[in-house]
């Protein structure tokens, strides 16, 4: 099951969010990921879906997070997928999948021309079902970053 993410499941979303960041090893601070979270619930400025496992609906496995842009280029509102993940005991069960679709469901919905994300170079697992779904690597394009100090 699929569902959008809402205030009452903080706790639940800093656990995931939590597990996540440290997948991509930054250093867990569990009181600044919640509030980190609630502010994005608060202020609804992003678009965060929750997973669960078959074996337990009320028990969250897996998030995706969108944010909202727009494109010159497109001419209109774009997505950002800045966020999926799913506990690794619960991968290989289409649970990306599903929350991935949700994404893109509501990209057909709500009119926005495209969906963008990035993910590690060595990420061929993630590589694979974005491709699997329909996700095209774009060859002419470097992303390219400043970090503030």
């Amino acid at each position: 099951m699929i569902r959008r993410a809402h205030s009452q499941d903080l706790s639940h979303l800093t656990r995931l969010l939590h597990a996540y960041r440290l997948f991509y090893q930054k250093a867990g601070q569990e009181e600044a990921e919640y509030a980190f979270l609630q502010e994005r619930l608060t202020r609804e400025d992003s678009l965060i879906y929750l997973g669960f496992s078959e074996q337990d609906p009320e028990y969250p496995v897996g998030f995706a997070q969108v944010y909202h842009a727009f494109s010159t280029v497109q001419l209109g509102p774009i997505l950002i997928l800045n966020d999926l993940y799913v506990e690794e005991a619960f991968r290989g069960r289409g649970l990306g999948t599903k929350l991935i679709g949700a994404v893109i469901r509501y990209m057909e919905d709500t009119g926005c021309r495209k969906i963008l994300l990035q993910t590690n170079r060595d990420n061929y697992v993630a590589q694979r079902l974005y491709e699997r779904m329909g996700f095209i690597q774009e060859s002419h394009s470097h992303f390219y970053e400043y970090m503030n100090r």
